[in-house]
């Protein structure tokens, strides 16, 4: 047997296996390993699947890279969630929070979140634009996510009608981003939106028979929704039923057009021959400037000159000649364990053993303590693993996650009544 079908059936069962252990205990569905699991299946394994099986279309040498780190990242995030849900509590903190203070904030976010999903064009939406007003409305849309979490959670705690139709609001503008500008994103946030709150507030569990059909559901989705996107965006849904789903589908998987897996796998190879690394808080900072300094509002010069020197993919992709028939694709996610390689080597492994350690900690604070703060949070992390794996650590610091912690802290510092301490 060769080495790339024992790295994929070793990485294959790796996630296969942290998902069985959900069938013995469904509280771990709803944690980092197998959270982590069900994203590597997903978004990885349907493609490394086909390159396997269809020699010659792909080098074999970035492919084993791929998988071998891919294997590296997901267990030391595993183990470092491992240690986190372990960490001891000495005391806990309980926060009361008035509740109509929490509608009246998170009203505010609904309002601008709405105001600027309208303002963003659907069939532009992820058409890699990357300047203009549109960046700064799709900022700001993406406040409804935050939110709609915790609308959803105080739903669920007291069934208040105004709240249930706060929350139908950003289902509302989901759609529109799912059905029009086939976001494979919007799907799987909206999965994890509904599901997440109903185990840490409800303690409902997912029934063990939906897990399958559940994972073929989402191969549909990441493997579709691109071929299907041109045709929703121009509003031809009539056409949809002549597309042969079974060519190009295999065609986008097998990774003869643009694919996330290929070209990450490209550029690892390509940094490697290079001997190049961002070493992580490059990209981190540059992203930051990027997505805050707006060139709009402050002029294309000044943003330039705020940024620091970091590896440029288009030169070190065109440099590397010896794979790939294309140049660096900006506008493709780059994956977030092949992006850990390109910033750190293998020591990039590193960056989800303490993303994990820290959600580890987090969930056991919402879980023994019965937080609502660490509920919301252990729920918020959930979301950003699904784009840790997916698209980068890297955009997950600087692009997802700081709205989500600015509705946080408002909503948690705000509405906050009185703090009781007591020790275990």
């Amino acid at each position: 047997m060769q080495l790339s079908h024992i790295l994929f059936y070793l990485f294959l069962f790796s996630c296969l296996g942290v998902l069985l252990s959900g069938y013995k205990d469904t509280r771990r569905f709803y944690q980092y390993p197998a959270i982590s699991a069900l994203a590597c299946l997903v978004f990885y394994v349907p493609t490394l699947f086909f390159l396997l099986n269809e020699p010659g279309i792909f080098p074999i040498g970035p492919y084993n890279l791929f998988v071998f780190n891919s294997l590296l990242c997901f267990w030391l995030g595993i183990l470092g969630y491992s240690i986190g849900v372990k960490a001891p509590i000495k005391s806990k903190v309980k926060y009361e929070y008035n509740y109509d203070s929490i509608v009246r904030i998170l009203v505010i976010y609904v309002i601008i979140g709405a105001i600027s999903s309208v303002l963003v064009p659907a069939d532009e939406f992820g058409n890699s634009t990357t300047s203009g007003m549109v960046v700064i409305y799709i900022y700001f849309s993406r406040l409804l996510r935050p939110a709609a979490i915790i609308l959803f959670c105080l739903y669920l705690s007291k069934k208040n009608k105004f709240v249930l139709f706060l929350f139908l609001v950003w289902l509302f503008f989901s759609l529109k981003f799912l059905i029009i500008s086939g976001r494979r994103s919007e799907f799987f946030t909206i999965v994890t939106i509904f599901g997440l709150p109903l185990y840490y507030i409800k303690n409902a569990k997912i029934n063990r028979n939906l897990v399958i059909p559940g994972i073929i559901v989402s191969f549909a989705v990441i493997m579709l929704f691109p071929v299907l996107r041109p045709y929703t965006k121009a509003g031809k849904y009539d056409e949809i039923l002549d597309i042969s789903f079974d060519k190009v589908v295999k065609e986008y998987a097998s990774g003869e057009n643009a694919n996330e897996i290929v070209d990450a796998s490209l550029n690892m190879a390509s940094v490697t021959v290079a001997g190049e690394y961002n070493l992580f808080y490059k990209s981190v900072y540059n992203k930051i400037i990027n997505q805050y300094a707006s060139r709009t509002l402050f002029g294309p010069e000044l943003k330039e000159s705020l940024k620091v020197d970091e590896v440029n993919m288009d030169e070190v992709r065109s440099n590397y000649g010896v794979y790939g028939t294309h140049g660096f694709l900006f506008y493709l996610t780059p994956t977030g364990f092949a992006n850990a390689y390109t910033e750190l080597y293998f020591f990039g492994g590193f960056l989800y053993f303490f993303f994990a350690y820290f959600y580890g900690f987090v969930y056991k604070y919402a879980i023994s303590g019965n937080s609502l703060k660490f509920k919301i949070l252990a729920i918020y992390l959930g979301v950003m693993t699904l784009f840790a794996i997916y698209d980068s650590l890297p955009n997950v610091i600087s692009v997802y996650f700081p709205p989500y912690l600015f509705v946080f802290f408002h909503v948690f510092i705000f509405a906050k009544k009185r703090i009781i301490i007591y020790d275990e």
